[in-house]
């Protein structure tokens, strides 16, 4: 770091490091992935009774510029062996399955509050041996579904998008100094698909965006305040990164 830092304040950006899990995808074939192995598309690993995860969707006709959402089976995004993945945090279970599913076909954004249910996590403790490889539901276009991948984890270091969340000002010149050494030194090659670590944000402050909307706070114009985050239980401090895979 100190090689790559400048004229970086060191003690601060070193003392901001958070350890996420890393994970690396690698195109992959279908009939070469075991069964309950972590893959990122394709078709999951799910008990056979484990009904397909579905959203109802919501009318926003009364916005001024609403979206209406219809009912759908939700895209497969991934699923993650966690027998099979480091965790520093100690947060995960030490075994059993994550699966993630999103409406990668509406891709509602998340600024509404009645969005709930349109990305779903389900976890299985079980057996290995109870597990089915899905089909996915026929209902799903091309969005809703993803090229299969392999995945492989590790530990690796993280720093937040933006100095000043390490309480940095930087001067001008060395704003792409810090910027080259959070996003590619200490990240590694795009893409950035991790469990915990800094989030990187791509749309402002998104900790104080999920503490409004799950507090029932529509946030898809000026009415997210994110000031308005103090007056709820907790803080958009709580927020953390759960597993991440970037869709492009």
């Amino acid at each position: 770091m100190r090689e790559h830092g400048g004229n970086l304040p060191h003690d601060p950006i070193i003392a901001g490091l958070r350890v996420a899990t890393q994970f690396e995808t690698k195109r992959a074939d279908d009939r070469a992935i075991p069964l309950g192995a972590s893959r990122f598309g394709g078709r999951p690993d799910l008990p056979d009774s484990m009904p397909w995860p579905e959203w109802n969707g919501f009318k926003a006709s009364h916005e001024p510029f609403g979206h209406d959402y219809a009912p759908t089976p939700l895209a497969f995004l991934a699923q993650l062996n966690l027998a099979e993945v480091p965790d520093s945090t100690g947060l995960l279970p030490e075994a059993g399955w994550l699966c993630f599913f999103y409406d990668g076909q509406q891709q509602p954004p998340g600024f509404d509050p009645r969005s709930v249910g349109a990305a779903q996590v389900s976890y299985f403790a079980g057996e290995a041996s109870a597990l089915v490889r899905r089909d996915l539901p026929q209902q799903l276009n091309a969005d809703g579904r993803f090229e299969l991948s392999s995945l492989t984890s590790e530990l690796a270091p993280t720093l937040p998008r933006w100095a000043d969340q390490l309480g940095i000002d930087p001067p001008e010149a060395d704003h792409d100094t810090y910027w080259n050494l959070s996003e590619e030194i200490i990240a590694g090659a795009q893409p950035h698909h991790r469990v915990f670590g800094w989030p990187k944000q791509i749309q402002g402050d998104m900790t104080s965006e999920c503490h409004l909307v799950t507090n029932g706070i529509y946030c898809g114009d000026a009415r997210g305040d994110p000031t308005g985050a103090k007056q709820f239980h907790g803080s958009a401090d709580d927020w953390m990164l759960p597993p991440c895979f970037l869709l492009s």
